[in-house]
């Protein structure tokens, strides 16, 4: 017996007492009355009961009025589906929504209220719910019955029978369409301003205390080359935009005293772009603070090619300022060493390179030679000679046009040799040429142990400076001329008068000479020698005259044996024929070596009339001229018969081999040698 039927059973009691208060007859009737009292009993319960029964029913009904009550006008819709997804319930609002009567919605599929491109996620969702106790939730497009459309947002939760199978399954309905609204309208502001962020001119981000990035635009991704997720993905994104220590020291520094005091601040740092890019931005940051976080709000502006152009500027009046001292210092020397050597100064100063040298053509024999240099090993190739058209400088000079080797590894031009005179490779080179008066005196050349070292604009700097340095030397150049021109205009006189007291002299010696070796009376004998005598007397003449011309500076020693060898061929015989060949040279020779070079080419010329046309009527005389190392080398030849073995082996000369020897060795202070070789042939070596 339960709590409530014994309550019962006590109550019916007592009210039967109430009732009754006759006491049971005893005797066989005792039992009779005993049941009857039991059912009396059993009614008062039975009364009781549906008592109780009528008023919970009431009670019920009243709530189920006051429930369905709440479920019709409930703000939300209420749908009970069978398995299939038929409508088999709904409440009011929810017929409201749809704009239809709620009895024509029972048995209808929902799925014809929902729009086509969403029936799918509702038949997913529907399923779901079969899955799982838990209740599902989709949001999803619902359509009207007469046209119209809404967001509704579905909380579905399947109904079990005591065995566990689905057999139905309740589902809310919410309209959630001013919100979808709102977020659209939302969306479309974020939307809005994501695209004024991507479309201006500057990388934009909005970043949190540990760096991670809730915007990071287009041209953010552009200057930096990373994409937003890869951004993130960094650990320091911050150490990878700025992997110079001291760079990334600076940036962190400005953001952590902005988050210590908040506001805003430029700073203006240097990045490292993805592709190793080196560019500079000027970053704007402000600090934004809720709740909760604390974010930063940058601005990047790439002031890269501002700070090219403002370097640029800034080298280029380097530059001017380095070329116009340069110019000045130039004119104001007067020596060309010191020109060439402030030339290679200021090369150095301009461009800031590992070699420089300064190559002038000699005006000899065309060679190129070193006449400055800095760098490495510098001191081992000064006073270096080139060969005209070797190297790189060679060649320079040949075409008269700057040139630029990015790595002399692969030009055929360059010349080896200077790098292995010094011990120090150069990979590449620049070289301009030294113009004055519109021809070639040499090249500036500068090089670095690095390849493609050289531009166009090191090539510009560099033919500003040799221009003004070639000028400084033709002018420093011209001074010494002056300076040599003057000096020889003073000594004239006195060098005139001493050569003319030396002619003289000389030719009482050559009398007395010619007197002691004649060892004839005859006056044929005399008369060859008073002819000898006139013959040297007119060379001496010659030479005089040229030195006079020429105001007695140094000679062309070509010319001067042409001029000689005609003098002496004046006393041939009329029916007698010399033909001579002097190879031009460009050695000169001062004017005491003329003097003696004179006597000596005169007796070789009167030695071929004398014995190379003795017995023929016409005999050939050939000159060469070669200079090497300082050293002259003058080879004097005829087509005779050659000088006699007794003269070779210095058993026997006359007075003509007598005087070279002795002019070669004593005025000259040089070496002499006779032999034959299809004639008669003199070598003559001396110092210039």
């Amino acid at each position: 017996m339960n709590n409530n039927t014994f309550f019962l059973s006590r109550k019916a009691k007592k009210n039967l007492r109430q009732k009754s208060t006759k006491k049971l007859p005893s005797g066989p009737d005792s039992l009779l009355m005993e049941k009857m009292h039991e059912l009396q009993l059993h009614q008062i319960e039975l009364e009781m009961q549906n008592e109780e029964l009528r008023e919970t029913q009431q009670l019920l009904e009243a709530m189920r009025d006051k429930y369905a009550a709440l479920y019709e006008i409930a703000p939300v819709g209420y749908l009970t589906l069978d398995n299939n997804g038929l409508i088999m319930e709904a409440n009011l609002t929810i017929a409201a929504m749809l704009g239809v009567e709620r009895v024509s919605l029972i048995n209808q599929p929902l799925a014809i209220f929902i729009a086509l491109e969403d029936r799918d996620n509702f038949y997913f969702h529907y399923r779901q719910i079969g899955q799982t106790t838990n209740s599902q939730a989709c949001e999803l497009k619902m359509v009207k019955r007469h046209g119209g459309q809404f967001y509704a947002r579905l909380e579905s939760i399947a109904v079990c029978d005591r065995k566990g199978t689905v057999i139905q399954g309740r589902v809310v309905v919410s309209d959630i369409t001013d919100r979808k609204q709102a977020e659209s309208k939302g969306q479309a502001a974020i939307h809005r301003l994501h695209t004024i962020i991507d479309i201006v001119g500057e990388g934009i981000t909005l970043s949190n205390e540990v760096g991670y990035f809730e915007i990071f635009n287009s041209k953010m991704e552009e200057l930096t080359g990373y994409t937003k997720e890869e951004a993130n993905s960094h650990h320091n994104f911050l150490a990878v935009l700025h992997p110079d220590p001291q760079e990334y020291q600076k940036a962190l520094s400005g953001i952590y005293e902005m988050s210590r005091v908040g506001g805003t601040r430029n700073i203006e740092t240097i990045m490292s772009a993805k592709d190793g890019t080196i560019k500079t931005l000027l970053v704007s940051t402000s600090v934004i603070r809720d709740e909760n976080h604390t974010w930063f709000w940058s601005a990047y502006h790439d002031i890269t090619k501002r700070k090219q152009m403002e370097m640029e500027l800034k080298r280029r009046t380097r530059e001017l300022i380095l070329l116009n001292n340069a110019g000045r210092a130039f004119y104001s020397f007067l020596d060309v060493d010191k020109v060439l050597s402030e030339a290679l100064k200021a090369v150095h100063d301009l461009l800031t390179v590992d070699n420089e040298m300064a190559w002038l053509i000699d005006p000899l024999d065309k060679d190129l030679v070193c006449q400055d240099a800095w760098g490495n090993g510098h001191e081992l190739i000064l006073g270096l000679r080139l060969p005209a058209g070797i190297g790189i400088a060679g060649w320079t000079v040949a075409h008269n046009e700057s040139v630029i080797v990015l790595d002399t590894r692969t030009d055929n031009r360059y010349y080896k040799g200077v790098d292995e005179k010094r011990g120090y490779e150069l990979r590449s080179l620049l070289c301009v040429p030294l113009r004055a008066k519109g021809e070639v005196i040499g090249v500036l050349e500068v090089g670095d142990k690095n390849p493609k070292r050289f531009t166009s604009v090191d090539q510009t700097l560099l033919e500003l400076l040799a221009s003004s340095a070639a000028i400084a030397i033709e002018k420093a150049r011209l001074y010494e001329q002056a300076q040599r021109d003057a000096k020889t205009k003073t000594v004239l006189l006195n060098e005139v008068n001493h050569r003319v007291k030396n002619n003289l002299t000389a030719i009482i010696g050559l009398l007395y000479v010619e007197k002691n070796h004649s060892g004839v009376n005859s006056q044929t004998a005399y008369q060859s020698v008073m002819d000898d005598l006139i013959t040297r007397v007119d060379g001496l003449s010659t030479v005089h005259s040229m030195l006079s011309a020429s105001e007695w500076a140094p000679l062309q020693l070509s010319d001067l044996t042409e001029h000689i060898i005609n003098s002496a061929l004046q006393a041939r015989p009329s029916d007698k024929w010399v033909y001579v060949k002097v190879c031009p040279s460009a050695v000169r020779v001062n004017s005491r070596q003329a003097n003696d070079l004179a006597l000596v080419i005169n007796e070789l010329t009167t030695n071929t009339m004398k014995y190379a046309m003795k017995e023929r009527d016409s005999a050939t005389i050939t000159v060469s001229i070669r200079f090497n190392d300082g050293m002259v080398y003058f080879e004097f030849c005829d087509d005779g018969p050659g000088y006699p073995p007794e003269t070779l082996q210095l058993d026997h000369y006359n007075v003509g081999m007598y005087l070279i020897q002795t002019i070669v060795h004593d005025g000259l202070r040089g070496e002499v040698v006779f032999f034959n070789n299809l004639g008669a042939v003199t070598q003559i070596s001396f110092k210039v």
